[in-house]
């Protein structure tokens, strides 16, 4: 769990939630998903009876928000008590990085370019990957015949490594 204070005043808890884990309400499901979801929740009293965790104000995948730029984030288009200002959402990105080692998982075809952050390389989709690579028949050929739910390291000594697994499969760091 993580807490942040908007500009308004209000206080949410960021609540990750990994596949195998409870969540919803009374934790009635469990999360199937490689792509862990992050809950936004309003500490309110007058909710504590719903939910010990407070009020649900909203729900998304990571990767939906680590695949986009910190700056700001609307949770409840009619409530602006809930938005996020752009200081309290690079936190909230910055503490995601952190939990989560998911770069940009290109829905397309359902592949995860995970660059660990130890190594600091800027997050890149898998059709970017693919075209930097282009001139690297081998490479390209290792990642697009990648069997379902294996992993792939490619790099090494004075090049980067990166690991490309299938289905976005995503690791803990």
């Amino acid at each position: 769990m993580f807490r942040i204070q908007t500009d308004q005043g209000c206080t949410l808890d960021v609540r990750l939630v990994r596949k195998g884990e409870r969540w919803g309400r009374e934790d009635c499901l469990v999360h199937d998903k490689p792509d862990p979801l992050v809950e936004f929740y309003a500490l309110s009293e007058k909710h504590k009876h719903i939910d010990p965790r407070g009020f649900l104000v909203s729900r998304y995948y990571a990767s939906t928000l680590l695949q986009r730029q910190p700056g700001g984030l609307s949770l409840d288009g009619r409530a602006p008590q809930y938005d996020v200002d752009a200081a309290a959402d690079a936190l909230v990105h910055g503490w995601l990085q952190s939990q989560v080692s998911l770069s940009v998982l290109d829905d397309a075809d359902g592949f995860l370019v995970d660059r660990t952050p130890e190594n600091e390389i800027p997050r890149t989709t898998l059709a970017a990957f693919l075209a930097d690579n282009a001139e690297d028949a081998e490479t390209c050929r290792k990642v697009r015949t990648l069997p379902i739910g294996e992993s792939v390291d490619l790099g090494g000594g004075a090049c980067p490594v990166v690991r490309v697994t299938n289905l976005g499969f995503v690791e803990k760091v």
